[in-house]
């Protein structure tokens, strides 16, 4: 982040490519990013003058590495999900526990 331009987190949350259907993060989540993480992947950020700042360059591999990892998770789920069992059949012949009956 050294050779970026420095941004403020408010202004990261405004950036074109975080937006979803017109609306982007709120600043707090842009924060948390910063702090926490997301899924393991943190957004690189700085203080510089007692303000944390971030670049939109960092943004950009925060949403990279976001996007592989939420790749690589789908294709290992779908290579070791269980196969879906069917529906139990519940019976309904009279007096049976689901009419209220006594089995």
């Amino acid at each position: 982040m050294e050779n970026e331009c420095r941004i403020s987190l408010a202004v990261a949350a405004r950036l074109p490519e975080l937006k979803v259907d017109g609306q982007g993060p709120h600043t707090s989540t842009v924060l948390r990013w910063c702090r926490q993480g997301q899924g393991g992947v943190c957004l690189e950020c700085e203080v510089v003058g007692g303000r944390r700042v971030t670049s939109r360059e960092a943004v950009l591999r925060f949403i990279a590495r976001r996007t592989r990892l939420a790749q690589l998770q789908t294709r290992d789920s779908v290579h070791l999900s269980p196969v879906c069992a069917p529906p139990e059949v519940v019976s309904t012949s009279p007096g049976s526990a689901a009419e209220g009956g006594v089995p």
